[in-house]
């Protein structure tokens, strides 16, 4: 070949190059991918995790211009903006933001109207608050106040005026979910001896008895069961026509002092609920921050679930403390703890390390929002975690007898950490105490009891037996005590259907009476920490 021949194949090779724009590091779409293999590498978790959280977190297509409609049904993004753009502001809210509250999914009468005709949110609480001041329709409703009963959070405890103000919870389901329950046991939904309550336990029966812990006799998978003989919620399906799965949302907010820097946060309006001068619940309406997003999604190739969660940025330094909760809801007569994550695997009073592979995607997608939108609020959010395939670490893999007093006492942080970086994975905000951030074993749903005969598994995933640890172990335990497909929304305890929302400042369960159901799961709660 010529020199002359050599430069044109080599100039045109370059030409070819600067033609071809490489790829975005993330595909960043307006919906949330509905599956991935089985065999997905960590950092192909960690981006679609970070895939379905800014489409979560996508302009949704209802505003203060397109009210919810049939035709603008809720849940669907705005096919017309892009991350490129501020997010939006309040009254105008994000995807996930309409998706159903839990007292949509779960209200005190029977479940009849289709996800098409919702409306604006209606909340029901069997005793709903006396009076208010501002909204009660706002698409966020932070009526949990603490983590399932384990503590309370406060952020910024040092510098809070008194009475310091608690981290509020709330959590969402999206469509598929919604019209799972709505189509299989909406008529009796709320009614323990209805066709959820029999389906749930008739499952944790099954998981307990059958040969090969199948969901029904004869099950060889969960994505699609006889729904008068278990729970399965849907799945989602990579296909010509997608099937997005069910998924959750559970989202942590506090309010910001006036020192903090709110331009750092997404901030919105929300309802939250305080006590007046007679003592008497009441709504009222203020200006919240997110602190943290814990998202659960099933898939055909994940019908245990791939879980994944998010805080902000700041929150290390938040001066967050916890106060752990008696069985009651009363909190324990010491002083406040404060909330720290470890640098190393070195006890289980801490929360772990975060997986340097997952600081590495969000550094990334980070560098990619900021290309895009230099101002973007989501480049001060970080993935702190993402659960694929179930992991099995019982202390008996390492030697040690299967008893339910020795799931955590003989557990090998290090050899459970190397099986899966993020085996206990937890949030900064969401799962704060030792009990949650370290979890593993049958845990509450099983009220501490063994129910395989070797103790310490807490699910199932194709029929086999596993001991899971994070979230996905904690979740298992709904799978395995409550019959409910790793989903703490379909069971009859822990104030459900919802009998009245909490307070944004702590009230003493002495003062105010607990309700009989919740009282029950804290007490099976504290018994299985103990």
């Amino acid at each position: 070949m010529s020199v002359i021949r050599r430069s044109l194949v080599v100039l045109l090779a370059a030409l070819l190059t600067a033609a071809t724009p490489t790829p975005p590091y993330l595909a960043i779409r307006s919906t949330p991918a509905p599956d991935l293999p089985r065999s997905a590498s960590q950092e192909d978790l960690a981006k679609f995790a970070w895939q379905e959280f800014l489409a979560l977190n996508w302009k949704a297509s209802i505003d203060s211009t397109h009210p919810p409609s049939p035709t603008n049904p809720r849940g669907t993004p705005d096919a017309q903006w892009t991350h490129a753009n501020p997010a939006p502001q309040f009254p105008d809210p994000l995807v996930w933001q309409t998706y159903a509250q839990t007292t949509e999914l779960r209200p005190n009468s029977p479940l009849t109207i289709a996800w098409a005709n919702l409306s604006y949110p209606k909340y029901s609480y069997a005793q709903p608050p006396v009076s208010g001041i501002g909204s009660f329709n706002l698409w966020n409703n932070l009526d949990e106040d603490n983590e399932i009963g384990s503590c309370d959070i406060n952020g910024q405890y040092t510098n809070q005026p008194s009475p310091r103000e608690l981290v509020l919870f709330q959590v969402k389901v999206n469509r598929d979910e919604y019209e799972y329950v709505r189509t299989n046991y909406g008529a009796d939904q709320n009614l323990p001896g209805g066709k959820l309550g029999t389906a749930g336990a008739q499952a944790k029966k099954n998981i307990q008895s059958l040969p090969n812990h199948a969901y029904y006799p004869g099950a060889t998978n969960t994505c699609n069961c006889p729904p008068e003989q278990a729970i399965c919620l849907p799945c989602g399906l990579q296909a010509a026509t997608p099937i997005e799965g069910a998924i959750e949302v559970k989202s942590a907010w506090r309010r910001l002092l006036p020192s903090e820097n709110a331009g750092r946060f997404y901030t919105t309006t929300a309802i939250y609920y305080d006590t007046d001068a007679n003592g008497n619940m009441v709504y009222r309406n203020g200006t919240f921050a997110l602190v943290a997003m814990h998202i659960i999604h099933k898939t055909t190739n994940f019908p245990d679930f791939v879980f994944a969660t998010f805080e902000q940025v700041d929150v290390e330094q938040s001066d967050a403390n916890f106060l752990l909760l008696e069985g009651s809801g009363k909190q324990v007569g010491q002083p406040p703890i404060p909330i720290k994550r470890q640098t190393d695997q070195t006890n289980r009073q801490q929360m772990h390390p975060v997986s340097p592979t997952l600081d590495r995607v969000t550094a990334n997608v980070r560098a990619q929002l900021k290309t895009m939108n230099p101002s973007s609020v989501w480049q001060y959010y970080r993935l702190t975690g993402v659960q694929g395939r179930s992991v099995d670490c019982s202390p008996q893999l390492h030697g040690h007898p299967a008893t339910t007093n020795n799931c955590i006492s003989y557990q090998n942080s290090t050899q459970c950490t190397s099986l899966d970086e993020n085996y206990y994975m937890a949030n900064f905000m969401v799962e704060s105490d030792p009990f949650l951030n370290n979890f593993s074993g049958p845990g509450f749903g099983n009220g501490g009891n063994a129910i395989f005969g070797n103790g310490c598994q807490n699910t199932v995933y194709a029929n086999n037996l596993y001991d899971n640890g994070g979230c996905k172990g904690c979740h298992g335990a709904a799978q395995t005590g409550f019959g409910t497909d790793f989903s703490f929304l379909l069971d009859f305890g822990n104030n459900k259907p919802s009998i009245v929302p909490a307070t944004i400042h702590y009230v003493d369960p002495t003062v105010k009476k607990a309700p009989a159901p919740l009282k029950q799961f804290m007490r099976m709660m504290k018994q299985s920490s103990d």
